[in-house]
């Protein structure tokens, strides 16, 4: 992702060069060959990094809720921990205070869950 990042950015700034005038004159003969370079490092980081990927998995299921519901009501129990395990980050339960002792656990009190959001970085990591 670092090597396509960059690519882009290197693309960007041709662009850029390009629009200032970079290539005007004598440095005409040089516009062509900085562009076609440009996006050939584009094209080679997005490339490899395709096949570090692998298959695409569709993961749309996660935008509908009704789409959602169906597949978790559909799910068996390890099913529906593999679905959890997707959209959860982490679960913090808090030390039972002296009160809370001997009764029943009361999840809404003592339990916050950190929904999954997934940035550049957590993608970089799964990859």
């Amino acid at each position: 992702m670092a090597a396509v990042k960059a690519a882009e950015a290197a693309l960007d700034q041709f662009h850029a060069d390009d629009c200032a005038g970079f290539y005007k004159g004598r440095s005409t003969r040089y516009r062509l060959p900085a562009k076609k370079e440009a996006e050939d490092r584009l094209t080679a980081a997005e490339e490899r990094l395709a096949e570090l990927r692998g298959p695409s998995i569709d993961l749309t299921a996660f935008d509908d809720p009704g789409v959602f519901r169906d597949m978790w009501e559909g799910a068996g129990e390890g099913d529906k921990g593999d679905l959890l395990r997707l959209v959860i980050n982490r679960v913090i339960v808090r030390k039972a205070r002296e009160a809370e002792n001997g009764r029943p656990f009361n999840g809404e009190t003592r339990a916050v869950i950190q929904w999954g959001t997934m940035d550049d970085e957590d993608a970089a990591r799964l990859m």
